[in-house]
């Protein structure tokens, strides 16, 4: 996460500013003529303990976007996922078998 504070991704609103230190392997993908973005990173179980902490349950049904693009990993189900909402509008599906996380952020996303 550091690495993401100084490239001024936090800022920017890029990349989510509840995400723990322990986030690693974090790509972002965004779109010029899109307010979305989409977020993937390694998430071990102090990570996953701390986005499940800033987030509700949310119901499966849940809209998600899927990045347009193939140079983001990205599940292609929802199967086995837990899906999360944070108060600012974000989406997480959490994958703890992977310790993977993924986030999709919609305009103004803190």
């Amino acid at each position: 996460m550091e690495s993401a504070r100084q490239s001024g991704d936090l800022e920017r609103g890029w990349l989510p500013d509840y995400l723990p230190d322990s986030a690693r392997a974090i790509r972002e993908f965004h779109l010029i003529d899109s307010p979305e973005a989409w977020v993937s990173l390694e998430c071990p179980a102090s990570c996953m303990s701390a986005i499940v902490a800033a987030t509700t349950e949310a119901d499966r049904t849940t809209r998600i976007s899927s990045p347009r693009s193939n140079r983001l990993p990205w599940p292609s189900e929802r199967d086995g996922l837990v899906i999360r909402l944070h108060g600012n509008g974000d989406v997480i599906l959490l994958d703890a078998d992977s310790v993977r996380a993924y986030v999709w952020r919609r305009a103004g996303g803190r």
